[in-house]
């Protein structure tokens, strides 16, 4: 998934993996210099857009099906390459990390864990913004139904002050 935050790249670039049969590419000599992005495959365009997060989202779409073929491989670097390309998406795939236990090294195994550490303090701290949020949302609508209430209070008050007194006498006064 690409991010909300992604910074477009500006005149030619170029991006693709190791072995892949595709590319995203704005400006080269691949594509026209247009300023679009565009998501080559096998020397194909596949996709195009203004949109660079849109694209990247598509490519990253093809990375994905690239990694899941590379982690099946009798290349064991290839293996390790694909696990870690998933890994990078989603530090929690099961498949990729057992491939990378199978195949990578103590380094590689460590990147995993500071990954999944730094994904935990995510999850973490967005559900405690959202708590905040929800404990905020919840005091604003208190202070809202305290405010009806003294203002339906304070009319009451007003009306009752404005109406005549009735004045009741007794017999013989």
């Amino acid at each position: 998934m690409a991010s909300q935050n992604t910074i477009a790249p500006q005149g030619p670039y170029r991006r693709g993996l190791r072995g892949g049969d595709f590319s995203l590419e704005r400006g080269t000599e691949s594509v026209p210099d247009d300023s679009l992005y565009y998501l080559i495959k096998k020397g194909k365009v596949r996709f195009k857009s203004e949109d660079f997060a849109e694209t990247l989202e598509e490519y990253y779409k093809l990375c994905e099906v690239w990694w899941k073929q590379q982690i099946k491989s009798s290349d064991r670097e290839a293996k390790k390459r694909g696990a870690l390309g998933l890994l990078g998406r989603d530090v929690h795939n099961e498949q990729a990390t057992l491939v990378l236990k199978e195949c990578g090294t103590p380094a590689d195994l460590k990147r995993l864990e500071q990954a999944r550490n730094r994904a935990r303090h995510a999850a973490q701290k967005a559900a405690a913004a959202e708590a905040k949020a929800k404990a905020k949302a919840e005091e604003a609508e208190a202070k809202a139904k305290a405010k009806e209430a003294d203002e339906a209070a304070a009319k009451a008050k007003e009306a009752e002050a404005a109406s005549p007194e009735v004045l009741t006498t007794t017999a013989g006064s």
